[in-house]
């Protein structure tokens, strides 16, 4: 028999038990890099014994958002022994590789992933080569391996490598109304 949720545990404890079991939950394609350093969640909500969480999809056809959702909710149930758990693919807001926390860059160096440095108002982004640092990059195919990824080519290095699509590049966010 499981263990009863905690009714005196505050609003706030169940927010951070359920940030802590997201940082266990990693990109099938990017294994061991949490959800959270690649900065896929939007937000997390907790009302009374309801946990909603909102992720940002890399790329709109993302074949493993199905297994992340799945694990998303495993994990938060078991941190917090809630069953009243909805995960959920946010429709309007776009990921981009400036999301992506330092300690997410880390792990996807170790990945052999160059880091984009900034994106120009025109051109292609800067893309650092994750073997040798320089960003004497070039793109060579806007399709990688995964549809969130591009392959690089290093020229200092002569290296290939992969590097995250910025999807605000090819999809820019819709105007608001302010605007």
């Amino acid at each position: 028999m499981g263990r009863l949720p905690n009714p005196r545990r505050s609003g706030q404890e169940v927010e951070k038990a359920v940030w802590q079991a997201l940082e266990t939950v990693s990109d099938p394609e990017m294994p061991g890099v949490s959800i959270v350093a690649l900065g896929m969640v939007e937000s997390v909500r907790c009302r009374g014994t309801r946990v909603r969480v909102t992720l940002l999809p890399t790329y709109a056809a993302c074949a493993g958002q199905a297994i992340m959702r799945q694990r998303a909710i495993a994990a938060i149930r078991r941190a917090t022994n809630l069953e009243d758990v909805d995960v959920s693919w946010s429709l309007e807001a776009l990921w981009s590789a400036e999301k992506v926390t330092p300690e997410g860059w880390r792990h996807l160096l170790n990945l052999g992933i160059g880091q984009t440095l900034n994106t120009p108002a025109e051109g292609q982004d800067v893309v650092a080569c994750p073997y040798c640092g320089s960003t004497d990059t070039v793109l060579q195919s806007r399709f990688g391996p995964a549809a969130c990824r591009s392959v690089y080519y290093c020229r200092h290095c002569r290296n290939p490598f992969e590097g995250l699509v910025n999807i605000t590049r090819f999809f820019p966010a819709p105007a608001t109304a302010g605007e």
